[in-house]
């Protein structure tokens, strides 16, 4: 496994590469003192001399001056505070990056699934993620509603898979002129580098957990009892544990062969209450355990079959499972299921002119919602059906979804040795891209919503044949005397959801090609990236240029520039949610129960998809770097235009009204490519290039500023309320001007401005290693309607304001541990503590404008042996 170690932060041209010397990795509760000493690295086996090797600048025919690559390392993700061990949670030093304003909040300290993040302002389902080159998005659906509790599907991710970042090499955030060999994003690519088998035969096992009792909540007086009697999704989860198990054996098997197997169990317990929170006084303390789970279990091969050929395979089976409850209702378990396998061969070859590398990809994934019942009951409430809280009595859930992804991706890159065409050196590199993905819904089971209950004194019909499930005996009590004071009920109306699958199959090639020249000193790359697909039948042209000018031809001082166009990618839901609608019969009815139902009348289509345009976005980017002795400092300037965005909206918004409501309903959604954003985002870095010494200690440290100016963003695709707003009114008044409605500025996943500083401290002669992670945002912005309008220049125009809540400071702590013992064997314990000062920061704002907060101090510990 990874170990912890000290970073080296060096700004290799355009990569910044945090590096770690390999330390004692684990953790401990020790001194509060050493958490304030200049945060550093740890050293192996502890001795008395802890050397650190020498930081290098990697030569001109493996590096790049453009400025827009960050690079992790595996010391350096081994050594940060860890949490759910997630890939988006490993990014918060990245100046380009953004979270979720809910992604800390004092409502979910219970959730494991991945962080999402946003780059550069672009929608967070537009990132490219990738393992070991190979995508790993999920393209059904990444933005659906959060909630499980939808009819027709569940929730998702941007990533299709769960990763566990203990698995990683290194990884990769790409944020601007970014290479014309990447496609599919409008904001940048994630690339998780897995590990290769060490040549040193090894093992280690670890858990890790936290809970509720080692958790500080912050939750606004308003909301504090219901929070503590939290019921369903959203209410809060005032009770959970969490428990991670990792095991990892290595080595190699021959001088040519090695091998790695890892598995890792994620496992959080919630118990929330049975009934509503305003109920529990009155209807008791009964408890349902809602589960979130994630597993990976990951084999890889290396095979060196000569000085010229590297062959690598790889398998993954990452599945997550939540399981959730509605408050009041029995048998209405819903398991969220997500995740899949993935199988991942690459084959690299050095060549007497050059390197080709070639991948071969196999996914699957899905997006699934399996109720636990196929049909919902709304019974009155009776001596049989006694759980209701007023005059029903709820029962079941809305059966069972399968949505699928399957995924086939074949990659080739060819890079030529350096040419010298006179005085430019080129260096000639491309590629190519082939895709099949093919998408299906199905609807499992039929499904239906029974209601309408009527009056029975026996579930038997005529024929002897007993209704045990839609007919119950029970005398039942209500408020309205006649339902009240039945001997029992059987139900006479339901809307029917058939069982039916629909699906369809998308292919896609790109080609790339791309000179990185070198003419004295300065350096300029063109390339081109060509993209075509059937799913929308669109060729896109994606040109790539940037250059940098090396002012002292020595590397210190470098000035950057660059012009790129970057396509995002399509999602399934625009085109499968068309059908789904279809599957639903309404009124279907029978009188006794000697009748048969009648079959119902076919719903209409509620949404038409229609092809649309490729989303993009220009950029323009300026950077500047200078190397200190000390440190190489880094000052960027991006802008990006995001055109073609889809959003969602209503026909008659868009002044397409149906003609035939049989077919197609009055109030059907469909997609426009209207969405469009600007932000402008600089940044600061600074890197340590020198460790610090002090008193036997020795430190490493990085620091990151940004400032991001939203000019405007358009809505999610899932959000069709928002996507109306675009249309219903064409102006807004904002802050005293007259502005279009697609030019206010979004309110999540951005802050004004963020202060990150990261450091880790070696402390050899007490075997520890402590991590900060100190990190500073401009408060929270709520941007919203004041109810007034007003008249200026003839335009009558909707009021918007802006509310301004405090900055949030964070401090994060890693303390590890390790202690060597015979031969290569060592314990080791990490303690990970996240909110050291139990700040209280504002996320969001909630119903009725009450402020939600981040979650306080709390702890995780690891406990772990290496053999």
């Amino acid at each position: 496994m990874p170990r912890s170690g000290v970073p080296l932060g060096a700004v290799i041209g355009e990569t910044t590469v945090i590096r770690y010397l390999p330390a004692p990795q684990p953790l401990t509760l020790a001194l509060l003192g050493a958490l304030l000493a200049p945060p550093g690295a740890a050293a192996q086996p502890p001795t008395s001399d802890l050397v650190l090797p020498t930081l290098e600048v990697e030569d001109d025919t493996t590096s790049s001056p453009y400025a827009g690559k960050q690079t992790l390392d595996a010391s350096y993700i081994a050594n940060q505070p860890a949490g759910n061990g997630d890939i988006g949670s490993l990014l918060k030093i990245n100046p380009a990056v953004q979270y979720d304003n809910g992604q800390l909040s004092s409502f979910t300290p219970g959730e494991i699934s991945p962080a999402e993040v946003s780059i550069n302002g672009a929608a967070f389902y537009q990132n490219n993620f990738s393992i070991d080159g190979i995508g790993m998005n999920n393209g059904i659906d990444p933005a659906a509603d959060p909630s499980p509790y939808r009819l027709y599907s569940g929730p998702g991710s941007s990533q299709a898979f769960a990763l566990d970042t203990r698995l990683l090499g290194e990884l990769t955030v790409l944020d601007s002129n970014i290479s014309a060999a990447w496609g599919g994003f409008t904001g940048g690519v994630i690339d998780a580098t897995t590990r290769k088998p060490s040549r040193q035969a090894r093992s280690e096992i670890s858990t890790q957990m936290s809970r509720s009792s080692w958790t500080r909540y912050h939750v606004n007086e308003a909301q504090r009892e219901s929070h503590a009697n939290a019921s369903s999704w959203g209410d809060g989860q005032p009770e959970f544990e969490k428990t991670t198990w990792r095991a990892t054996t290595e080595g190699w098997l021959s001088d040519d062969l090695g091998v790695l197997a890892s598995y890792s169990r994620k496992r959080s317990t919630i118990p929330t209450m049975f009934y509503s929170s305003h109920l529990v006084e009155q209807f008791g303390t009964e408890k349902r355990e809602q589960t979130r789970a994630i597993d990976n279990l990951f084999v890889k091969a290396v095979w060196e079959a000569n000085e010229r050929i590297e062959l690598q395979a790889s398998l993954m089976y990452a599945p997550q499972e939540d399981s959730y409850y509605r408050s009041n209702i029995v048998d209405s378990q819903i398991d969220i299921s997500n995740g899949g396998l993935q199988a991942n061969l690459q084959l690299d070859w050095r060549t007497d002119w050059g390197q080709i590398d070639q991948q071969l990809g196999l996914t699957g994934n899905e997006q699934s919602r399996h109720g636990h019942s196929d049909d919902y009951y709304a019974w009155i409430r009776s001596d049989s059906k006694d759980w209701g809280t007023g005059n029903s009595s709820l029962q079941g859930e809305y059966g069972q979804v399968e949505q699928e992804q399957r995924s086939a991706q074949y990659k080739l890159d060819v890079r030529w040795d350096p040419i010298a065409t006179g005085s430019v050196l080129h260096r000639l590199s491309a590629g190519a891209q082939l895709g099949r993905d093919h998408f299906d819904y199905t609807r499992l089971t039929e499904s239906s919503i029974y209601v309408t209950p009527k009056r029975t004194s026996t579930c038997t019909n005529a024929a002897g044949i007993t209704d045990t499930t839609t007919c119950a005996l029970g005398t039942t009590h209500s408020t309205l005397n006649a339902n009240n004071g039945w001997a029992g009920q059987f139900f006479t109306a339901r809307t029917r959801y058939a069982a039916g699958a629909f699906d369809f199959t998308t292919l896609s090639a790109a080609l790339y090609v791309e000179d990185d020249m070198r003419i004295g000193d300065v350096s300029l790359r063109g390339g081109l990236r060509v993209e075509r697909d059937d799913y929308m039948s669109q060729t896109t042209l994606a040109p790539r240029l940037a250059a940098s000018w090396d002012v002292d031809g020595d590397g210190s001082r470098l000035l950057q520039a660059g012009v790129n166009r970057y396509y995002g990618r399509s999602v399934a839901r625009w085109r499968l949610q068309e059908s789904i609608n279809r599957l639903r019969y309404n009124g279907e009815r029978r009188t006794t129960l000697n009748d048969a139902w009648t079959v119902g009348t076919q719903a209409p289509a509620d949404n038409v998809f229609n092809q649309l345009d490729i989303a993009y976005d220009d950029e323009l980017m300026l950077g500047f770097s200078q190397r200190f002795d000390a440190a190489t400092l880094g000052l960027k300037f991006i802008n990006r235009l995001g055109r073609d965005q889809v959003i969602q909206a209503a026909g008659r918004a868009i002044g397409e009204l149906s003609t035939d409501t049989s077919h197609l309903a009055a109030g059907y959604t469909t997609w426009t490519n209207d969405g469009r954003s600007h932000n402008q985002i600089w940044s600061l870095t600074a890197d340590g290039r020198q460790p610090l010494r002090w008193a036997g200690t020795t430190t490493v440290w990085q620091a990151a500023l940004d400032w991001t100016d939203q000019k405007y963003a358009s809505p999610s695709y899932e959000d069709d309320a928002a996507g109306n707003l675009y249309y219903d009114s064409d102006h807004v008044q904002y802050l005293g001007q007259l502005l279009h409605r697609n030019q206010l500025p979004a309110t999540n996943y951005t802050r004004p401005w963020t202060a990150r500083l990261t450091s880790t401290t070696a402390i050899p002669r007490w075997d520890l290693a402590i991590t900060n992670f100190l990190r500073y945002r401009a408060g929270y912005r709520d941007i919203g309607k004041t109810g007034e309008q007003v008249e200026v220049d003839g335009v009558i125009a909707d009021v918007y304001d802006r509310r301004d809540f405090s900055a949030t400071f964070n401090w994060d702590v890693r303390i590890s541990w390790e202690k060597a013992l015979a031969g290569q064997q060592a314990a080791f314990v990490n303690l990970d503590i996240f909110n050291l000062l139990d700040r209280e920061n504002v996320t969001s704002l909630g119903a009725q404008d009450i402020p939600q907060y981040e979650t306080g101090r709390s702890f995780w510990v690891e406990l772990g042996y290496r053999f």
